[in-house]
């Protein structure tokens, strides 16, 4: 009988130790899962924006300066113009410049679309620039992008679209499976590139 006492003791402290252990193992495997699907993904966004506010605060500061030049030059115009004004060199170069500009703005957005950065998982297909739309205050530039990948690729890159750093609106977006391959999607992406007039 006392032998009886004695192994149902030990059992009951085994069990004991037993439960421990597994709630020592279940919080570790939450911690890790917190670490893992919360911490680190929150970080990286803060490190995003702080990078955003980092350019945003540059550009205030660039606009600050055109604006206080701006100033002074207009504080240094007569109050009266001349007759025989002609058109000033620099601001004909400014003008000009402004419809490379524009050209440029529209062919960086689309190598950034196929680009390497952003589209390295996928197979970019086609990048089509449609024609642009004047609007009052921007000019809308349909841009179509055909691409071909895995579904975790072409997550990734719908995510990086978001961060390119260009005012681009997804307008419509289609997903087909591949016909040759099962685990392969071809995605057909129309986004509205929306860039401001000067």
């Amino acid at each position: 009988m006392a032998d009886i006492k004695k192994i149902k003791n030990v059992l009951g402290k085994e069990a004991n130790s037993r439960e421990k252990i597994l709630f020592l193992a279940i919080l570790v495997v939450m911690l890790v899962l917190f670490l893992d699907h919360l911490w680190q993904p929150r970080t990286k966004k803060i490190n995003m924006l702080k990078i955003d506010l980092k350019n945003v605060q540059l550009q205030i500061d660039a606009v600050q300066k055109l604006i206080d030049a701006t100033r002074t030059q207009i504080s240094k115009l007569p109050d009266k113009p001349s007759k025989n004004t002609e058109i000033d060199p620099y601001v004909k170069k400014v003008l000009e410049r402004r419809i490379v500009d524009f050209t440029e703005e529209i062919n960086s957005t689309a190598d950034m679309l196929a680009g390497r950065k952003i589209a390295s998982k996928v197979e970019v297909i086609k990048v089509e620039v449609g024609d642009r739309k004047e609007e009052k205050n921007f000019t809308q530039v349909p841009i179509r992008i055909e691409l071909r990948g895995r579904y975790t690729a072409i997550r990734d890159y719908l995510k990086a679209l978001e961060n390119i750093g260009r005012s681009l609106i997804v307008n419509k977006f289609s997903l087909k499976r591949d016909k040759g391959k099962s685990t392969m999607l071809n995605v057909t992406v129309d986004t509205t590139l929306l860039i401001p007039k000067g």
